[in-house]
């Protein structure tokens, strides 16, 4: 006996589809604090060497939120500024 198999309206799935609105994005889509891996990954250095420079006082000191250490994205931004600017760079050697 030969099998049946149904068929769905192309048009009525298109429709349906374009009448639904995608989700709205959050209102701010960069994180406001950034853990010790994106700060390294935005400053393109390690880990290690993010750590290194805070015990040297060479890079803003994170904040400690129980016992996740969490930098601002503001102050790091402002580290970089200060490099690109001329600022110190014998600390992030």
């Amino acid at each position: 006996m030969p099998r049946r198999t149904a068929l769905i309206s192309t048009t009525a799935v298109d429709t349906v589809a374009a009448s639904t609105t995608p989700p709205q994005a959050p209102p701010f889509t960069a994180a406001l604090l950034l853990d010790v891996r994106g700060v390294a990954a935005f400053c393109s250095l390690s880990p290690a060497t993010i750590w290194r420079l805070c015990q040297r006082g060479a890079f803003p000191a994170p904040l400690h939120i129980g016992r996740a250490a969490r930098w601002r994205r503001s102050d790091v931004e402002a580290w970089v500024a200060a490099l690109s600017a001329g600022g110190d760079h014998a600390g992030a050697a």
